[in-house]
């Protein structure tokens, strides 16, 4: 789906053409040079001047926003970002930090490879960032870490801000705050690269130390929501999102989410038609986003409904643990090892209390393939479950009032139940009060309802069909 994102993201540069050719075989037109990078299983190209930087950020520059798709594609890789930046823009590259020597853990995962580079032009210093966009599963873990470990929140996303401030520190060593007034930044990224290259424009042109705002460009593409703070329109940053891109789309903005700058969508008139034509030159296929975030957006909304569900860690975890999981598989993950965290950090996190373990039991149902429709999960799930409850209460009619030797007897010869009810319930049953426990706890599971949620993410990424785009 990165690929698929990417492509999206080039056909981006060809609407901005407004349907000329993007680059040319010259190697010079109007004092432009044609430049050709390569991205993940392609290439493309724009072409170039020096001039570009010189004009008002706040003016939007189809020139610079096709530059920078370039740019955000070429920093999947350090070696086609490194050739873009020194060998075809003759910048020199400062910073380049993440590609390598920096393992995404389950603990270690708030930042994201980027690299820095500097070129003098006619009396300013002209900066590059250029970040990386999801490039392992496991950075799914910082996506949807929206807040802080301890539960707070700043108004920025929290896993975003963090690679973000990492990148502004970078800054602050390689750029003269003395010449801001000569200082020239371009901010760029795609995907979880875009959030990042957003909070980092953001922070950067409210601030106004590094450059001015008039001096601050920043192009993004499929970006997510990355802050709750008011007064963010700054118009010196451009977002160019797909409405069929779930990952534009999230954090939602039902919690109060949104982006630094000004959003530009492909689903307007002229442009999705052109859009939609050269999707289809390029793949050889319809494209099928831009009705698919609407359910995505239905299914984290069920799951939580407002900002205020997510307000500590564990519960801002839920939604990574289902998206990640899910769209984990869908990208069929090659290393194992990533895929082994993504299942254990979901299984570890819907085990929390008993309707999550709930959720756990049955997300193993989905893969059933007698779980062929709605109704044959259905039919599973209830029987899977009566055949609990009937259990359950067997054993609260059979111990009720029993006296406590008896009880521990009845507890050693009902090992095999109480595990049960530990793994699908979350409870360890020790006395007659857990069995009731464990009983209203599954009768208040709602199980209709997360059958219906369930079974939603199964149809969105496995069923024939279904076309969930995402960047």
């Amino acid at each position: 789906m990165k690929r698929l994102g990417l492509i999206c993201v080039l056909l981006i540069a060809l609407f901005l053409a407004g349907g000329e050719t993007v680059f040319a075989d010259d190697s010079a037109i109007d004092g432009y040079t044609s430049i050709t990078y390569s991205y993940p299983d392609s290439s493309s190209g724009f072409l170039y001047k020096d001039d570009m930087f010189l004009t008002n950020a706040e003016e939007l520059s189809t020139d610079i926003a096709k530059m920078s798709v370039g740019l955000a594609a070429a920093a999947y890789k350090q070696d086609s970002i490194n050739s873009l930046l020194k060998d075809s823009m003759k910048f020199e590259v400062l910073k380049q930090e993440n590609y390598k020597g920096r393992a995404y853990t389950y603990e270690d995962n708030d930042f994201a490879a980027y690299s820095i580079a500097k070129k003098e032009i006619q009396g300013h210093h002209v900066y590059i960032v250029a970040v990386e966009g999801t490039h392992e599963p496991i950075e799914w873990i910082s996506n949807f870490h929206v807040y802080s470990s301890a539960g707070t929140f700043s108004g920025y996303h929290n896993g975003f801000n963090a690679a973000a401030l990492e990148i502004i520190d970078s800054l602050y060593e390689c750029v003269a705050t003395s010449e801001k007034e000569n200082n020239v930044i371009l901010f760029t990224g795609h995907s979880r690269g875009a959030a990042v290259a957003n909070l980092a424009a953001g922070i950067v042109t409210k601030g106004s130390v590094l450059a001015t705002p008039e001096h601050i460009f920043a192009y993004t593409f499929a970006c997510p929501a990355t802050t709750t703070k008011e007064d963010v329109a700054y118009d010196n940053i451009y977002n160019f999102n797909n409405k069929g891109d779930v990952i534009a789309s999230v954090p939602l903005e039902a919690w109060g989410f949104h982006r630094f700058g000004h959003d530009y969508d492909l689903e307007t008139g002229a442009v999705k038609t052109n859009f939609l034509q050269r999707f289809k030159s390029v793949t050889g296929e319809e494209y099928a986003g831009f009705a698919g975030t609407a359910d995505w957006v239905d299914l984290f909304e069920s799951i939580y409904p407002t900002k205020s569900a997510l307000e500590n860690d564990d519960n801002s975890y839920m939604i990574l643990e289902i998206f990640g999981f899910f769209i984990g598989y869908r990208k069929d993950i090659k290393s194992d090892a990533a895929k082994a965290t993504l299942a254990k950090l979901l299984q570890a996190n819907l085990a929390r209390d008993a309707s999550r373990n709930w959720y756990k039991t049955m997300l193993g149902k989905l893969f059933d393939p007698e779980a062929s429709s709605m109704e044959a999960y259905n039919e599973m799930a209830e029987q899977e479950k009566a055949e609990l409850l009937e259990d359950i209460n067997t054993a609260i009619a059979d111990t009720e009032g029993m006296d406590t030797n008896t009880f521990l007897n009845y507890l050693n010869q009902s090992r095999e139940l109480r595990e049960r009810i530990r793994d699908e319930l979350g409870i360890w049953v020790e006395t007659y009060e857990d069995f009731l426990t464990a009983r209203n706890e599954l009768t208040a599971v709602g199980f209709e309802d997360m059958g219906a949620i369930l079974y939603k993410l199964k149809a969105l990424l496995f069923e024939s069909g279904t076309d969930v785009k995402t960047g």
